[in-house]
């Protein structure tokens, strides 16, 4: 497993075991990601994923709720709601490759959900990406990044 497919994997976990039970602390978090990741690299994306979607979680749960047909965000299982969040965190914030992202939130989602977890959470991060396109996706991301490297991300849309 590469050190990015195993950062997700336990950022996964540990973002499913807080929202299972919302007291786990910073040390908790911490000796977690320590246990179950050997290496640095590992360590860093895995806090860089569950901080993320911890600081954005409004945001990610806005857009994914916008992206839902006939459901609600508390209706999902713990399992669709937790790889959603990670998995549009990574749309919006983490400039991770659209196509990797999406590849990699459905592994998930066969490892560890039921039957259709798979196709759903695919379905409703493509319903994301699609509606980034159009320019709120990229937004974001320009947004939180201007000046940050140099460069610029622009709107898709053209708008400003």
């Amino acid at each position: 497993m590469t050190n990015r497919r195993h950062a997700r994997d336990i950022a996964f976990r540990l973002l499913y075991e807080m929202d299972v039970n919302p007291h786990v602390t910073d040390d908790q978090r911490e000796e977690y990601i320590q246990r179950h990741a050997q290496k640095e690299p590992t360590r860093r994306f895995a806090r860089q994923l569950v901080d993320g979607v911890r600081q954005h979680q409004a945001e990610l749960d806005r857009r994914i709720q916008e992206c839902l047909e006939r459901w609600t965000l508390s209706r999902l299982g713990t399992t669709e709601r937790t790889l959603l969040r990670l998995g549009a965190y990574e749309l919006l914030y983490a400039q991770q490759p659209p196509p990797v992202v999406i590849a990699e939130a459905t592994r998930l989602a066969r490892r560890y959900g039921d039957q259709g977890s798979a196709a759903f959470v695919q379905g409703v991060l493509n319903r994301i990406l699609r509606s980034g396109e159009q320019g709120g996706v990229v937004r974001i991301v320009a947004e939180e990044n201007a000046g940050q490297n140099g460069s610029v991300v622009a709107p898709v849309d053209g708008g400003s």
